[in-house]
């Protein structure tokens, strides 16, 4: 062959008159020079290695044609060559590509038909608001485990969450009582997860729903609801007497001095809270 190449024949005929790769690598030719006769890439490799088959000009878009395994390719080619050579994330991810490698590159949406789970995403620096508008659902980024407090941030519809996070997560995430009271939960269900009177009170609860969710008298107290309005609600009388109600407002709610002396009042709160005969 080298005699053949002394004698100047063209080398596109060469390489082209049926040597073997390892023939035309030990006569010198480069991965370049078999480039340029459009020799076969297949056979290439079994002579030629990556690093020299890249050095003589071969791109990833001539290994994607081929179907050559991108966990051999990795090494030598960068992620936005991949990418410029039309590399699906599922091609990649089956290449051992992390979502956290193709974070900067690929689209969460393009991540999401290669089947990387949002729990992958998560651990690749992923956050909710990333995922958000895309083909990520929210059970898949509770499941994940997102908090809700990320998605609140991230300003997610507070109705979608209802499926997959508890009154108590949400609660944990920083949702207040007016965003709950949007929802179907109701007044109780708040109390029962943390939420004070107050808060429900500043979110425009009604008194019926508020007095009907079980918290203690003393709170109600302390928040400005009448001892009558208890009392309509259902509160025992000693839980209103012992509520820390001014001796006045008893009086006014009816309620005798002897009633008052019982539960504790001193003789000259209610003297002063206009009780005769004390």
């Amino acid at each position: 062959m080298s005699d053949l190449r002394n004698a100047r024949y063209p080398d596109n005929e060469i390489i082209n008159a049926g040597y073997t790769t390892s023939d035309l690598r030990n006569a010198g030719y480069l991965a370049s020079d078999l480039r340029t006769a459009k020799y076969n890439l297949l056979n290439m490799l079994e002579s030629y290695s990556l690093k020299e088959l890249k050095e003589g000009g071969y791109i990833l878009a001539n290994f994607r044609i081929i179907s050559y395994k991108v966990e051999l390719l990795k090494e030598l080619y960068r992620l936005d060559e991949f990418k410029t050579a039309n590399y699906t994330a599922s091609e990649l991810k089956a290449g051992g590509y992390t979502a956290a490698d193709l974070k900067d590159v690929y689209l969460v949406n393009d991540l999401k038909v290669a089947n990387y789970t949002a729990s992958e995403l998560k651990a690749g620096g992923y956050t909710a608001a990333d995922l958000k508008d895309t083909k990520y659902k929210v059970p898949e980024l509770y499941a994940a485990g997102y908090p809700a407090s990320d998605l609140r941030v991230a300003q997610y519809n507070l109705q979608y969450m209802l499926g997959s996070y508890t009154l108590k997560e949400l609660k944990a995430g920083g949702y207040t009582a007016p965003e709950i009271k949007n929802t179907p939960y109701v007044a109780k269900q708040l109390r029962e997860v943390g939420y004070t009177v107050w808060e429900l009170k500043d979110a425009k609860y009604s008194m019926n729903d508020i007095l009907h969710a079980g918290y203690p008298a003393k709170d109600l107290c302390a928040c400005g609801y009448p001892p009558l309005e208890l009392a309509y609600a259902g509160y025992q009388k000693i839980e209103i007497l012992k509520a820390g109600y001014p001796a006045i407002d008893l009086r006014f709610a009816d309620y005798s001095s002897q009633d008052l002396l019982e539960a504790g009042y001193p003789p000259k709160a209610l003297q002063l809270a206009g009780y005769k005969n004390v």
